[in-house]
Protein backbone atom coordinates (compact mmCIF):
# COMPACT_ATOMS: atom_id res chain seq x y z
CA UNK A 1 0.00 0.00 0.00
CA UNK A 2 1.04 3.59 -0.75
CA UNK A 3 1.15 5.87 1.79
CA UNK A 4 2.48 9.92 2.28
CA UNK A 5 4.30 10.58 5.14
CA UNK A 6 1.23 11.41 7.29
CA UNK A 7 0.74 7.33 6.52
CA UNK A 8 -2.03 8.46 4.60
CA UNK A 9 -2.50 6.63 1.14
CA UNK A 10 -1.94 8.83 -1.53
CA UNK A 11 -4.52 10.31 -2.97
CA UNK A 12 -5.08 10.51 -7.21
CA UNK A 13 -7.98 12.44 -8.82
CA UNK A 14 -8.78 11.11 -12.29
CA UNK A 15 -10.81 14.20 -14.33
CA UNK A 16 -12.07 12.75 -17.56
CA UNK A 17 -15.58 12.85 -19.31
CA UNK A 18 -15.52 9.44 -20.21
CA UNK A 19 -17.09 7.47 -17.32
CA UNK A 20 -15.59 4.06 -18.44
CA UNK A 21 -12.01 4.89 -18.50
CA UNK A 22 -12.58 6.72 -15.02
CA UNK A 23 -13.91 3.42 -13.63
CA UNK A 24 -11.17 1.29 -14.95
CA UNK A 25 -8.11 3.55 -13.59
CA UNK A 26 -9.84 3.62 -10.45
CA UNK A 27 -10.41 -0.07 -10.11
CA UNK A 28 -6.45 -0.35 -11.22
CA UNK A 29 -5.49 2.71 -9.20
CA UNK A 30 -6.97 1.22 -5.85
CA UNK A 31 -5.50 -2.45 -6.14
CA UNK A 32 -2.29 -0.73 -5.52
CA UNK A 33 -3.36 1.06 -2.76
CA UNK A 34 -4.33 4.19 -3.64
CA UNK A 35 -7.47 6.42 -2.73
CA UNK A 36 -9.04 7.40 -5.93
CA UNK A 37 -11.42 10.09 -6.82
CA UNK A 38 -13.07 11.18 -10.24
CA UNK A 39 -14.43 13.92 -11.92
CA UNK A 40 -15.83 14.28 -15.73
CA UNK A 41 -15.14 17.59 -16.31
CA UNK A 42 -12.31 19.98 -15.35
CA UNK A 43 -14.80 22.45 -13.33
CA UNK A 44 -15.97 19.40 -10.89
CA UNK A 45 -12.23 18.31 -10.78
CA UNK A 46 -11.28 22.04 -10.14
CA UNK A 47 -13.18 22.06 -7.06
CA UNK A 48 -12.45 18.23 -6.15
CA UNK A 49 -8.43 19.26 -6.08
CA UNK A 50 -9.43 22.19 -4.01
CA UNK A 51 -11.05 20.34 -1.47
CA UNK A 52 -8.99 17.54 -1.16
CA UNK A 53 -5.47 18.36 -2.66
CA UNK A 54 -5.08 15.03 -4.14
CA UNK A 55 -1.13 14.28 -4.50
CA UNK A 56 -1.70 13.20 -8.18
CA UNK A 57 -4.20 14.27 -11.30
CA UNK A 58 -4.37 12.38 -14.40
CA UNK A 59 -6.29 14.51 -16.97
CA UNK A 60 -8.16 14.26 -20.14
CA UNK A 61 -6.54 17.20 -22.63
CA UNK A 62 -10.28 17.67 -23.83
CA UNK A 63 -13.29 17.89 -21.87
CA UNK A 64 -16.78 19.97 -21.78
CA UNK A 65 -17.04 23.03 -19.53
CA UNK A 66 -13.36 23.02 -18.50
CA UNK A 67 -10.30 21.52 -20.62
CA UNK A 68 -7.58 19.66 -18.46
CA UNK A 69 -5.02 22.60 -20.07
CA UNK A 70 -7.37 25.12 -18.29
CA UNK A 71 -7.68 23.07 -14.77
CA UNK A 72 -4.09 23.26 -14.81
CA UNK A 73 -3.89 27.16 -15.28
CA UNK A 74 -6.33 27.57 -12.65
CA UNK A 75 -4.47 25.35 -10.09
CA UNK A 76 -1.68 27.06 -10.73
CA UNK A 77 -3.15 30.26 -10.56
CA UNK A 78 -4.13 29.13 -6.84
CA UNK A 79 -0.90 28.37 -6.59
CA UNK A 80 -2.06 24.89 -6.06
CA UNK A 81 1.20 22.76 -7.12
CA UNK A 82 0.23 19.00 -7.71
CA UNK A 83 1.62 16.96 -10.14
CA UNK A 84 -0.28 16.12 -13.13
CA UNK A 85 -0.49 13.98 -15.82
CA UNK A 86 -2.50 14.81 -19.13
CA UNK A 87 -3.50 12.32 -21.68
CA UNK A 88 -5.91 12.36 -25.06
CA UNK A 89 -7.18 9.63 -27.37
CA UNK A 90 -7.34 12.53 -30.00
CA UNK A 91 -4.45 10.94 -31.66
CA UNK A 92 -6.01 7.56 -31.20
CA UNK A 93 -9.44 8.88 -33.21
CA UNK A 94 -7.09 10.41 -35.90
CA UNK A 95 -6.13 7.11 -36.55
CA UNK A 96 -9.19 5.05 -36.70
CA UNK A 97 -10.76 7.72 -39.32
CA UNK A 98 -7.55 7.54 -41.17
CA UNK A 99 -8.45 3.58 -41.64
Amino acid sequence: MIRNQNDKKHKILIVDDEQNLREMLEILLKREGYEVLQAENGEIGFSIAQEFLPDLIISDIKMPKMTGIELLHQLRELNIHVAVVMMTALLQQKKLLKQ
